[in-house]
């Protein structure tokens, strides 16, 4: 996938096809941050809550990406990912 052609026409038409390209693209790095985050938290948290919440923040850092900003993607989604994570943790108030 040619990164910047793709987000260059997603953020141009918004596609549904390429929203999903995109999300599939960076799906591994939600699980990557899931699971670094996971070992850290009490076992009371499950992996799969994390990652449902690392999705959560994957979809929005989708939707306000502006590739004109000239900051990498992926930097900016591991920020949001991260915080919708320790959001989701927090709003279940099992810590």
């Amino acid at each position: 996938m040619n990164e910047s052609a793709t987000w260059r026409e997603y953020k141009e038409n918004g596609s549904e096809e390429l929203r999903e390209a995109l999300i599939l693209h960076y799906a591994p790095l939600v699980r990557n941050l899931a699971k670094g985050m996971h070992f850290k938290l009490p076992a009371v948290i499950e992996y799969a809550d994390l990652v449902s919440y690392g999705f959560l923040g994957l979809l929005d850092a989708i939707e306000r990406y502006d590739p004109d900003k000239g900051i990498d993607f992926k930097a900016y989604a591991k920020m949001r990912i991260n915080g919708a994570i320790i959001d989701g943790v927090r709003s279940e108030k099992r810590l």
